[in-house]
C-alpha cells in the first residue's frame, strides 16, 4: 500500500527546501515587513515547485519511453 507517490515526496522536498532558502533570504538580505516576506516566499516556493514538478515530469516521461 502507497500512501505517498513518488512525485508528492519530491515535491514536498522541493517546496520545504524552498521554502527555507526563500525565508532565509528575505529575512537577512531584504528589509521587508513579516508578511510582505511570507506572502512573496510563498509565492515562489508554488512557482518553484511547479517548476520542479514539470521538469520532473518530463524527465521520467522522456526516460520511460526510451
Amino acid at each position: 500500500m502507497v500512501i505517498i507517490t513518488e512525485a508528492q515526496l519530491l515535491e514536498g522536498i522541493i517546496g520545504g527546501t524552498g521554502w527555507i532558502l526563500f525565508v532565509y533570504y528575505f529575512k537577512n538580505y531584504l528589509d521587508w515587513s513579516p508578511q510582505t516576506e511570507g506572502f512573496v516566499a510563498w509565492v515562489l516556493v508554488w512557482y518553484l515547485r511547479k517548476i520542479g514538478m514539470n521538469l520532473y515530469s518530463s524527465f521520467k516521461n522522456k526516460n520511460k519511453s526510451s
